[in-house]
């Protein structure tokens, strides 16, 4: 045999698989790495060694070797349940809801009947489902989910409820959203969770023309959460329609950009707003940002030329009429979504 050369020996990685399980479990996860890397050389058709070796890397927070591993395990086994699971994982943490999607679809075909992890496996399909618009199967997953949770504390069933009546919200049913909201909010005691349920709250008060609880709502989840940034928005915008109060409204949209710089109908709303109290620059200002977040819109660019005939800039107001043609207004986007921004959060965690 030549230095250096491995020999093909399954007991060996077997035993060097065993303590890296005791030094994964013990969160030595540098030691359990070199006890698989060296198990792998030992006998590298082994799929539970990657599972192993993707799973230290996971709990390390490193996403791309820990799936890059699970994906080694499938390949080896593509018929083990557990390697999806934790691969959809992953790509969950990762936010690329499409592929998790796949994986713990794939999950759940393989595995449908174990009761923690398809609860989560559902859960986390729910979550994926309203990042890509998919509502009535995130509907679907979440009803599952919740079937499952008769043994969860609370504040995960607070969190399901919370999941269901935003998907119920996206789909118009606002009665069945409203008792989903309610629900979640006596399971839990998290002020940050409860500032978005009062939040979604008033969002389904306003669908219902119910404007003065939807406002109170508002209230209360800035009461709970002051950097909640759509909650401003969304009553700046019934303070200005609602209540006609130009500047109670500006306060707000001028709170919610500073919380959420990057959002362009935040920026869109507060040009109107300026533009009514014939601030011209602060309007073209913000007309001019929103168009750089977010440049085929037509409704912003209208807007804008709106202020440059005021202003008698002729020309510079029919480049953007024409640009506003061009992409489609009135179409575009003027306010924001709310189920889609009340989607998967980074720091959700497996349930």
């Amino acid at each position: 045999m030549k230095k250096n050369e491995v020999t093909f020996d399954p007991m060996a990685a077997e035993a060097l698989a065993a303590r890296a399980e005791r030094a994964l479990n013990e969160g030595n996860f540098a030691q359990a790495l070199a006890e698989l890397n060296q198990a792998i050389q030992f006998c590298p058709a082994h799929a539970d060694l990657y599972f192993l070796r993707g799973q230290a890397y996971q709990a390390m927070g490193k996403w791309a070797p820990a799936l890059e591993n699970y994906q080694a395990a499938i390949e080896r086994n593509p018929q083990c349940p557990r390697y999806y699971y934790n691969g959809g994982c992953v790509l969950y943490f990762q936010q690329q809801w499409q592929e998790s999607w796949t994986y713990l679809k794939k999950f759940l075909s393989l595995e449908p009947e174990v009761p923690g992890p398809a609860r989560s496996a559902h859960f986390f399909c729910a979550r994926c489902g309203i990042a890509l618009g998919r509502l009535p199967e995130a509907l679907a997953h979440i009803d599952a989910s919740l079937r499952l949770a008769a043994s969860a504390d609370k504040q995960v069933r607070s969190e399901m409820y919370l999941t269901r009546g935003s998907i119920l919200a996206g789909l118009e049913k606002q009665e069945e959203s409203l008792r989903d909201l309610q629900q979640a909010l006596a399971l839990t005691v998290l002020p940050l969770q409860q500032a978005e349920i009062h939040y979604l709250m008033g969002y389904v008060g306003e669908e219902q023309k119910r404007y003065r609880f939807a406002l109170a709502e508002y209230n209360q989840a800035l009461a709970l959460d002051p950097a909640h940034w759509r909650a401003y928005f969304n009553r700046g915008m019934l303070r200005r329609d609602y209540q006609e109060d130009v500047p109670g409204a500006l306060a707000d949209l001028e709170q919610a950009a500073r919380l959420q710089p990057d959002v362009a109908v935040v920026y869109y709303n507060r040009a109107g707003l300026y533009a009514r109290l014939k601030k011209n620059a602060q309007a073209l200002a913000d007309y001019t940002r929103a168009i750089d977040l977010d440049p085929h819109n037509g409704a912003y660019y209208y807007g804008r030329a709106r202020v440059y005939w005021m202003l008698g800039q002729w020309t510079q107001a029919e480049q953007d009429v024409r640009r506003a043609h061009e992409y489609g207004h009135p179409t575009g986007q003027t306010r924001i979504d709310p189920v889609r921004q009340n989607g998967p959060k980074d720091n959700a965690t497996p349930r």
